[in-house]
């Protein structure tokens, strides 16, 4: 099942900013917003098997910034 369809979308993005952006290790791309992420986060997922996230630390970074350091864990196909 793509993430975007999963039940836990709604609960994790509630903990985001919608103007957030991500660019993801080893893409040219940043993504912008709920629907870019999801986009890359299903494209990502179609080459693994296992994808686990998680947040081990969240940096204040002042002015309306913050850091979150996340351990993904993945298995390729």
């Amino acid at each position: 099942m793509p993430l975007s369809q999963s039940p836990l979308v709604e609960q994790g993005f509630d903990l985001v900013d919608p103007d957030a952006e991500w660019t993801p290790v080893g893409q040219l791309r940043t993504a912008h917003g709920r629907e870019q992420w999801l986009r890359a986060i299903d494209d990502a997922l179609e080459a693994v098997d296992y994808w686990r996230p998680k947040v081990e630390e969240v940096i204040d970074g002042g002015k309306d910034k913050v850091l979150a350091v996340v351990r993904v864990s993945i298995r390729g196909r």
